[in-house]
């Protein structure tokens, strides 16, 4: 889940042969939300529920009715999309709420998101995903990098591989940019260090909602840092203008 733009749903298999279904259900007299079915790219079909084999149905409309909430027979209504291997699907209702989603594109990686204002780069897959387009680099299994403009990027990695504890990355920007990590309560207690073309730089810590962040700055230019310490289960990373640092 993106915030409350949007959820991004990935369906794992065992391999290609594998036949999978999404669907959805809403109220008969609802819109569906917007759905974007990328891999395999299975076409909608629409279903019309009928009742449950173990209960009476309820009276045609009796889904509106107070306390009644299992929709049948009349009551709800819903679509299939059936295809073979991974599924992944883009789920939104900011089609037509601000900020509007305005385009999704299928992707090697993934997919990429435009809403007015940003760009959402969404990397999902079973097998490791190396991209370097020039621009964005990623290595890993899930994450999402979020464009606002070239001088705020945010990311966060939610399935990825490290060497040994290692993480790295690249950033070049004209101004000082910061790189906030956020870690698990477990690790909170953890000294961190940063090395930026080889050279340590000390973090910055504060605490948001409960939350540990550590915060790095880096210099104008492009440069190589690497994290080195304790990162084995998820992190949030966030590159924007350095001012924003605590």
């Amino acid at each position: 889940m993106s915030g409350n733009d949007y959820i991004l749903i990935f369906d794992e298999v065992a391999d290609m042969r594998v036949r999978g279904r999404f669907s959805w259900f809403t109220h008969r007299d609802e819109d569906f939300p917007g759905i974007y079915q990328l891999k395999p790219g299975a076409a909608a079909s629409s279903v019309d529920p009928g009742g449950p084999v173990d209960t009476a149905p309820v009276p045609p409309g009796g889904y509106a009715r107070p306390g009644i909430r299992n929709g049948y027979p009349k009551g709800s209504k819903g679509r299939y999309d059936d295809g073979f291997a991974h599924f992944l699907t883009v789920v939104t209702h900011r089609e037509t709420w601000q900020p509007q989603l305005t385009e999704v594109q299928t992707t090697g990686y993934g997919a990429i998101v435009s809403l007015c204002g940003r760009t959402d780069y969404l990397f999902r897959d079973a097998s490791r995903i190396r991209h370097d387009d020039g621009v964005i680099r990623f290595d890993g299994y899930a994450g999402i990098v979020r464009s606002y403009s070239a001088d705020q990027v945010e990311a966060a990695a939610f399935a990825f591989t490290l060497n040994n504890g290692d993480l790295r990355g690249q950033s070049s920007s004209a101004v000082r940019l910061a790189v906030e990590l956020e870690v698990p309560d477990a690790l909170a207690d953890v000294h961190y260090r940063m090395y930026v073309d080889g050279q340590p730089l000390d973090g910055g810590r504060s605490e948001e909602d409960g939350r540990c962040v550590i915060c790095f700055e880096l210099p104008p230019g492009r440069h190589s840092w690497q994290w080195t310490d304790h990162v084995r289960y998820w992190l949030f990373s966030c590159l924007r203008p350095a001012p924003f640092c605590v």
